[in-house]
């Protein structure tokens, strides 16, 4: 199993380097560093310079670029999403360096993954959350050999699903883009689903009553799309 360890940059590319090789580097493990847009000539070179000390090393490391003006959920989503296409695969959320935004991102991408990681054909785990601490804190003495990191190895779930509600709510998101403009029918879930409309109402009652989707009448039919919440398990991107 691949492992892929996310990591924020910003503009300072020995911290994020430090907790990436403080982590540990197998041959296939993939990078994905993350930083915020507009991309900035500081958090360019520091994307660079990483990449090219992984490159010496034979380690593959890729760009995400997020935007704090899209929806906080899309932003999550883009990083499942992602993730997701390396699947089945082991995760290390590494937080490092960059905006606080994007250290929330992160945290909340790794409780959607953990979610989600049992329900998806190709699994994914969760193995921890380290967060590298900042030299120049106050009462930090980094001649004392002390870790200058901090590991959250038990990551919790947003909510528990089974894999029936997961694949319901994915039909939901399939078919509803970020900006709210797609619904759908029980009609359409049911024949996408394969499974009957007894089931697809009872699923879909408990998906609204725990916050993952809403529903509103329109003419003689009730139409479903997702929440925010829901936006972050499940929304393609």
């Amino acid at each position: 199993m691949k492992r892929i360890v996310v990591a924020s940059v910003g503009f300072n590319w020995s911290r994020t380097l430090r907790g990436i090789y403080g982590i540990g580097l197998y041959p296939n493990d993939i990078i994905i560093l993350v930083n915020s847009k507009p991309e900035k000539e500081d958090a360019v070179n520091a994307m660079n310079i990483i990449k090219g000390r992984l490159s010496e090393v034979g380690v593959k490391a890729l760009e995400l670029w997020l935007n704090h003006i899209d929806p906080f959920e899309l932003n999550v989503a883009r990083v499942r999403s992602l993730i997701e296409r390396y699947a089945p695969c082991s995760v290390v959320i590494l937080i490092a360096g960059g905006f606080r935004w994007i250290t929330t991102v992160l945290i909340f991408s790794a409780t959607v993954l953990n979610t989600i990681g049992n329900l998806v054909r190709d699994r994914i785990i969760v193995e921890k959350i380290r967060i590298e601490i900042e030299e120049e804190l106050e009462g930090i003495d980094i001649t004392d050999n002390k870790p200058l990191y901090i590991e959250i190895h038990h990551i919790p779930k947003l909510i528990n699903l089974t894999i029936e509600d997961y694949e319901i709510l994915k039909i939901i998101g399939q078919n509803q883009d970020i900006n709210k403009k797609s619904i759908i029918k029980i009609k359409d879930i049911a024949n996408q689903s394969g499974k009957p409309r007894t089931t697809i109402i009872r699923k879909l009652v408990k998906l609204e009553k725990i916050g993952l989707i809403t529903r509103e009448v329109q003419g003689r039919y009730y139409t479903y799309k997702l929440t925010d919440i829901g936006k972050m398990l499940a929304i393609s991107t």
